[in-house]
């Protein structure tokens, strides 16, 4: 008896966990959905463009980190629904169903690299005030250079965040049941077109100068070779000189 009454007590609303399709946490996932376009299609172009944000966008891109964090606490306040399809209002349940996989990858992706590396080259303060002298890095290919080039890479882990598409397909999938099938075939183009995206955008990050190799640089000094981001000609035309290569 005491256990059909916990079973019931679980099943009841509870006004401090949130219904998994209540509008709130509806408007919330749209929400999360488009910030997400975001972060799909900027962070790969900040880190392999060095194009850091400063300024405003860097305040909006902080905001965005902020509303992840938020989002990992809402998780915890997010009623789970069992094997049969029924809504459990229980704070065990809702956070041994969250940790069994989707809290470490969002605690990962949360992880605060980017404002980590800015303290540490202190360009934290310039940055929200858009008055950093120079780009990321600086230039030279010592091996100092190279080391913290290599660190800007863990700013990906932030994309690490795209698992929550999959997330909420598999919260609306049953609302979404009827084109299911148009989202699948546009989830696939949408894929390919990413990693062009993401595939171009790390190309460029590894044909700096801090890349090269001390024959190549000293080629490019001496003009024997023009890398391909500074070649005009090759970037006009699509079928311009090899990579690497100019005249």
């Amino acid at each position: 008896v005491q256990s059909h009454h916990s079973e019931d007590q679980s099943n009841h609303p509870s006004r401090f966990l949130i219904h998994p399709h209540s509008n709130f946490r509806t408007r919330w996932d749209i929400i999360q959905a488009i910030i997400l376009v975001y972060v799909a299609i900027m962070v790969p172009f900040r880190v392999g463009l060095r194009e850091p944000a400063v300024g405003n966008m860097y305040i909006f891109e902080l905001t965005v980190d902020a509303l992840f964090v938020v989002d990992i606490v809402f998780n915890f306040f997010t009623a789970v629904e069992d094997e049969d399809g029924s809504v459990v209002f229980s704070f065990a349940a809702t956070a041994k169903a969250y940790c069994a996989f989707w809290f470490p990858i969002d605690i990962i992706a949360c992880l605060p690299i980017d404002i980590i590396l800015k303290l540490s080259e202190d360009q934290f303060g310039c940055s929200l005030t858009a008055s950093c002298q120079g780009g990321e890095g600086g230039g030279g290919a010592g091996q100092m250079v190279k080391l913290f080039k290599i660190l800007r890479l863990f700013r990906l882990v932030k994309l690490l965040r795209m698992v929550k598409f999959a997330r909420i397909l598999d919260r609306y999938q049953d609302d979404l049941f009827h084109i299911m099938p148009i989202i699948m075939i546009m989830r696939l183009l949408l894929l390919l077109l990413y990693v062009a995206h993401t595939m171009g955008c790390f190309f460029n990050y590894f044909s700096g100068e801090e890349w090269m190799t001390d024959a190549e640089r000293t080629s490019v000094i001496n003009g024997v070779l023009t890398s391909w981001v500074d070649d005009e000609e090759l970037l006009a035309s699509p079928s311009g000189a090899p990579v690497g290569v100019g005249a």
